[in-house]
């Protein structure tokens, strides 16, 4: 069997693997003669657990893949990068479309006188020399100035046991930009997004873990089997448990989702929302704990924040740092006394 045109999610192809006599992952765009890489999957192995897909391979025979940075530069093994085909398998370009073809087939940057497709799909090389796919370029986008690859944090969400399908969407804009996941479960109830974003705080850095959360039975498809995006229901009319947050409780939960919302000027704050998922940065926790301070009238360490960037944890910690405050201060004029 021979799936290719999606990304081979490792579940899937675990499901496959007893049905089939053998998996092969293949890879290739019709600009490419449609096939240019192959992997083929046997039950012994260790697909990648980072990504949650199987690596798309090596070169077919004839072709050669180079994984590119911004500035057209080989990239290192393990950084993520274009990829770019040359070799026997990339078309002469697009009838009559001479600007798309100067934009899409560039010299090849190891054979004089190649040429290479610019593919526009994100992978990285594993060490063993496998290629797995990240996403598509033009699935990245910009929020609060860091760069943000949807599919890159989509597929370290497939890699979750308990998660069947995810899709990562973006609302708002400027400042008030953020990221939304969607996650369905294995089987309805299996995972909640608060366990989704925990995973996704063990694999990647905390801009790229969405504050906002829909869990859902499945996934509203297209036809094709593709998700439906335009489908996909805004978070606040989701509804009831399909929200991984809880809204703040004890009282420095409430100050503390205060001063972040007059800090990072937004006005919906959950329990488990993460500082720098709302956008937070260096300047912004320093303003925090000078705030916070004011406020409480001991000292607040900014590291406290940047250790503990969820809400929650935030002001348990800021809690017991307060007690100690007074503990250690006898008679000291704290406000809470």
């Amino acid at each position: 069997m021979w799936p290719g045109g999606e990304a081979l999610d490792a579940a899937l192809a675990r499901d496959l693997l007893p049905r089939v006599q053998q998996l092969w992952n293949v890879y290739g765009p019709t600009e490419a003669t449609v096939l240019s890489s192959a992997y083929r999957v046997t039950a012994a192995d260790d697909v990648d657990g980072t990504d949650g897909t199987v690596p798309i391979g090596h070169p077919l025979p004839g072709e050669r893949l180079y994984v590119m940075d911004p500035l057209g530069r080989l990239a290192p093994p393990g950084v993520t990068g274009e990829l770019w085909i040359g070799g026997a398998g990339p078309a002469l370009g697009y009838h009559r479309r001479p600007e798309l073809t100067a934009a899409a087939f560039v010299p090849d940057p190891a054979v004089p006188g190649g040429r290479c497709y610019r593919t526009g799909d994100l992978v990285r090389r594993r060490p063993d020399g496998e290629l797995v796919f990240r996403g598509r370029r033009d699935h990245q986008l910009k929020i609060r100035g860091y760069r943000v690859e949807l599919g890159e944090i989509e597929a370290a969400l497939r890699g979750h046991p308990d998660v069947a399908h995810a899709v990562v969407t973006a609302r708002g804009h400027g400042a008030e930009a953020h990221l939304v996941g969607y996650v369905a479960g294995t089987v309805p109830g299996a995972v909640t997004g608060a366990q989704a974003a925990e995973h996704l705080r063990r694999r990647l850095p905390e801009y790229l873990v969405p504050h906002r959360w829909v869990v859902l039975d499945a996934l509203p498809t297209l036809p094709s089997g593709k998700v439906d995006l335009a489908a996909l229901p805004e978070p606040d009319q989701a509804g009831g448990p399909a929200t991984a947050g809880r809204p703040v409780a004890s009282v420095m939960e409430e100050l503390v989702a205060d001063v972040w919302a007059q800090i990072l000027a937004t006005d919906r704050i959950d329990a488990g929302d993460s500082f720098f998922g709302l956008g937070g940065h260096s300047l912004a926790a320093t303003r925090v704990a000078g705030r916070l301070r004011d406020t409480l009238g001991c000292a607040v360490p900014v590291r406290l924040l940047f250790d503990h960037p969820v809400l929650a944890d935030f002001a348990e910690r800021l809690e017991r740092l307060v007690m100690d405050d007074i503990v250690a201060t006898p008679g000291h004029n704290h406000p809470g006394k």
